[in-house]
């Protein structure tokens, strides 16, 4: 009895007690899916009709990448990626120092910043279906300010994944705020201090001091961003309610309205599972790929 009430007392016990409703979800939610999409992947399944089931293979996957809306899918993921997560970050970055000072009203600021990131991606959608109609704020001021048509971008090719990445941008910005933050807290304020007393001006602060201090905060960041951009459904969804998802002309198809359509319209659930495996296949390398320049750009530091 006293054995057992010393393991029962003893740390382990409480964090295994802690951790087992995590792990458990965790391989109910994720490893068990996982096994099954690369299960499904080798065959031709559709679960409307499961008894004609059979085993084709790496075919789901030859056929995917000989597949022109599967191609195009790809280029707009990783056109999204590129073009929202560098401007998220240093948006972000900007905003965070910005109100790291002490300003009058900081508090208030902050909260509205990080207000549209606690929003329903679809009633965000919805307001900037408005504001990105024909005549109105955004298209109107991008026709004076930029030449571009005065159309209404989602209903347009040219500027739909446009409007995507405009939506997706003002979302996300508060949360990479908060982190930033965060980490510009963490910064010791003598280093700062110290420097100034030396001479260094904001710039010099800002690349000598501010940039190294951020170094884990932007590591974050940047995987967090790059794997959220990748899974942007909402407000693609929103845009080609009334239409096939991935509307106008599936302009703003995506690899997961991809995966989606022919797993939930079709019910090609093999195939959709191959997609979903590519999909994690990109985002697994380019995760390690910015780990591994990460890891070279500390120890060059």
């Amino acid at each position: 009895m006293k054995k057992l009430k010393k393991i029962l007392d003893s740390e382990c016990f409480t964090a295994f007690l802690f951790l087992t409703p995590v792990v458990v979800l965790w391989i109910w939610w994720f490893i068990i899916p996982f096994f099954k999409s690369i299960q499904y992947s080798l065959f031709d399944f559709n679960y409307a009709i499961p008894d004609r089931t059979k085993y084709v293979g790496l075919k789901n996957f030859t056929d995917l990448f000989e597949d022109a809306y599967f191609l195009d899918a790809i280029r707009h993921t990783v056109t999204l990626v590129l073009c929202t997560v560098p401007i998220i970050i240093v948006l972000s970055l900007l905003i965070s120092i910005a109100l790291d000072t002490r300003v009058k009203g900081r508090g208030i600021v902050r909260t509205m910043v990080y207000l549209p990131y606690v929003l329903s991606s679809i009633a965000v959608a919805t307001i900037f279906m408005y504001l990105l109609a024909k005549g109105k704020a955004i298209p109107f001021l991008c026709s004076r300010l930029f030449g571009m048509d005065n159309v209404t971008w989602v209903a347009d090719i040219r500027y739909a994944l446009r409007a995507v990445m405009v939506m997706y941008i003002w979302q996300q910005i508060g949360f990479n705020m908060v982190l930033f933050i965060a980490g510009l807290q963490g910064i010791s304020y003598d280093m700062r201090e110290a420097a100034r007393i030396d001479g260094a001006g904001p710039i010099q602060e800002f690349f000598y001091i501010t940039l190294p201090g951020l170094r884990t905060t932007l590591s974050m960041t940047i995987t967090m961003g790059i794997i959220s951009a990748m899974k942007i459904f909402d407000q693609i969804s929103a845009i080609s309610r009334n239409s096939v998802l991935g509307a106008p002309a599936g302009s703003t198809s995506t690899i997961v309205t991809y995966f989606y359509v022919n797993a939930f319209r079709y019910g090609k659930m093999g195939y959709a599972s191959a997609a979903a495996l590519v999909l994690f296949a990109i985002i697994f390398v380019l995760t390690i790929i910015q780990r591994i320049l990460v890891a070279k750009s500390e120890e060059a530091a």
